[in-house]
């Protein structure tokens, strides 16, 4: 996998032998991680976290019929709130100026983050691509480089030339 996103991302920085630029790069990535539902007391503190007053978050989210619902639903199960159906409630809440979009977005954000892809090191980052390029060798070797041939064929010459071929090439 490291040797797959090196080739992705950062293969200009691992031809050029600069490890840590590779690392940096790596470490930069993030992929968006949907956690799901949240219950009651995680949205509460969040809420609190983020400066908002949860209890008019509730009195809004209550004077609205399908926003009363997710409050329900959040104490009988919790609330994805990265939901379609449930951003589309508390945007209707945001556009009657009944909730701030931090609100919303504090919410969403226990639903719904980014995650690095990765951690790593330029050192792991050389170890995996020189393993990966001693396997490209050998894989290269046994198929064009005649290592397959020679062995099948039982001849020892042409299989001490394909070996010495390939450790040369490393």
């Amino acid at each position: 996998m490291l040797s797959q996103l090196i080739r992705e991302h950062a293969l200009t920085e691992a031809q050029a032998g600069d490890w840590a630029a590779v690392a940096e790069i790596l470490n930069a990535l993030t992929q968006t991680v949907t956690v799901g539902k949240v219950g009651g007391k995680a949205s509460l503190v969040a809420l609190v976290a983020a400066g908002i007053d949860p209890n008019q978050v509730i009195a809004a989210m209550r004077a609205n019929p399908m926003a009363s619902e997710l409050l329900n639903t959040l104490t009988a199960d919790g609330v994805d709130w990265s939901d379609d159906m449930t951003a589309y409630v508390m945007g209707k809440l945001v556009a009657a100026g009944k909730i701030s979009q931090q609100t919303v977005d504090v919410m969403q954000s226990l639903s719904v983050r980014n995650e690095a892809v990765i951690a790593t090191t330029a050192e792991q980052c050389k170890s995996a691509w020189e393993y990966d390029q001693i396997n490209l060798a050998w894989t290269t070797a046994q198929n064009d480089g005649g290592i397959n041939a020679a062995l099948a064929a039982g001849d020892r010459d042409a299989l001490k030339t394909a070996l010495t071929t390939l450790l040369e090439s490393l």
